[in-house]
């Protein structure tokens, strides 16, 4: 949809939110924090679709992971910030660990639409530390209340 459709807004746009920068560890976190924090931000990009975006379709990085309600297939993506009432605040580290590995959730349920391909594609190939590290990084985040 317009200016998205005009090829060359591409590059007004990468240059307001394009950031090329190196992944760099935080030397105040653990390494299994700088792990899960790598898998999650670069490896795995969970933001692109958990996160909420701004007018333009930049990420708003001040709510990372807070979720959203217009994602890419329309549909809302779940807050998994450690909020008590609207994110995963009241998971533990293995209830992520979980989902991750075969999409259940702690109730009962099991994810639904694109979440189901991200972890028969994906989480669920990982390692049971990498899974950890995921679950020790999210449960660290700031709680946000989300969109």
């Amino acid at each position: 949809m317009f200016p998205f459709s005009i090829r060359s807004s591409v590059y007004g746009w990468r240059m307001l939110y394009f950031d090329s920068a190196r992944a760099e560890p935080d030397t105040q976190r653990s390494e299994e924090w700088n792990r899960g924090a790598y898998i999650v931000r670069a490896l795995g990009h969970c933001g692109e679709c958990h996160t909420p975006r701004n007018l333009l379709g930049g990420l708003d990085k001040d709510r990372e992971l807070a979720g959203n309600k217009n994602a890419p297939d329309g549909k809302r993506v779940s807050n998994i910030t450690p909020h008590k009432k609207k994110g995963i605040g009241s998971w533990s580290g293995q209830d992520i660990v979980g989902l991750l590995e075969d999409g259940s959730l702690p109730d009962g349920d099991f994810v639904v639409g694109s979440m189901t391909e991200v972890v028969e594609n994906s989480t669920s190939q990982l390692t049971k530390s990498d899974l950890k590290a995921i679950a020790v990084f999210l449960l660290a985040l700031p709680a946000d209340e989300g969109p």
